[in-house]
């Protein structure tokens, strides 16, 4: 009788085989958008301290410092302060710490403050190459000499639109709204301002689509009167923020494989354009 020949598998032949099988679908997908756009959302917790300053140079000791110095630098931090955490606000830590101590223990940066936030990285749904950037959080004004919680309060990012370009560029700008909620043993004064971070940004793994907020850095804050109009160079810098680098390495911002997101939403009727351009 005549025999049949088969054709046996060895091992080495499954992965080409796989490869032929998968092929179509592969390239199909590569065409399609299919993923929902929320998919493509990344939320992140970050735990940070913020470091004052108050003069572009260090300043010697005070018994060294001249009458002008001293007045400079205490009309400075006066300025800023009445406007960070409103004046009532400034006067009764003045009132409750003398302004000496409050001066010497910011220049020697021994107040800091202490926070976390919450944050979520959003693609546009209209357009992919862009992103909202939202998050709110909390934070604590510290002593550290004694570890005295002078006042507390809230703060959310102020929502808006970034380019994914602007990634590539090594820093983003994002407007953050603080608000005094309290003082402890104190009245407290509702108060809220606007400080401009400036987040710096690895960009290592740009050319893949890859970011990762810059957790070695010292990102710059300032103070910021008109979010909508004021420059970041024009703006007075009042110190510095370090994020907690434990986990950093797992903490990506992958935007790899916008192509596959679906792009048949349409915009709602009921919202400004503006929140979406």
């Amino acid at each position: 009788m005549p025999t049949t020949k088969s054709t046996v598998l060895r091992p080495g032949h499954i992965p080409w085989v796989l490869a032929v099988l998968l092929l179509p679908w592969l390239t199909a997908c590569e065409s399609v958008k299919v993923v929902p756009i929320q998919m493509a959302r990344i939320s992140q917790f970050e735990v940070y301290e913020q470091t004052f300053q108050f003069t572009e140079a260090p300043w010697p000791p005070v018994q060294e410092q001249t009458l002008d110095q001293l007045r400079r630098v205490n009309a400075q931090m006066d300025s800023y302060l009445r406007f960070m955490v409103g004046p009532e606000n400034w006067q009764a830590l003045k009132d409750r710490y003398g302004m000496s101590t409050m001066r010497e223990e910011l220049l020697n940066r021994e107040l800091r403050i202490r926070g976390f936030l919450h944050s979520v990285i959003s693609l546009n749904p209209f357009r992919d190459e862009r992103f909202h950037f939202e998050g709110a959080g909390r934070f604590f004004l510290i002593r550290e000499r004694t570890g005295e919680i002078l006042l507390n309060g809230d703060f959310h990012l102020i929502p808006k639109v970034h380019p994914v370009d602007q990634l590539k560029a090594g820093f983003i700008d994002v407007d953050v709204r603080q608000i005094i909620t309290r003082i402890p043993g104190e009245s407290t004064h509702l108060h809220d301002t606007t400080v401009r971070y400036r987040i710096h940004i690895d960009t290592a793994r740009a050319h893949k689509d890859v970011y990762a907020i810059d957790y070695r850095a010292a990102h710059p804050v300032y103070l910021i009167e008109d979010p909508a109009h004021e420059r970041t160079e024009d703006a007075a810098l009042i110190g510095h923020l370090y994020f907690d680098e434990r986990l950093a390495d797992g903490k990506l911002i992958d935007l790899r494989g916008r192509e596959l997101l679906r792009d048949d939403y349409r915009r709602p009727r009921t919202t400004r354009d503006a929140t979406y351009e």
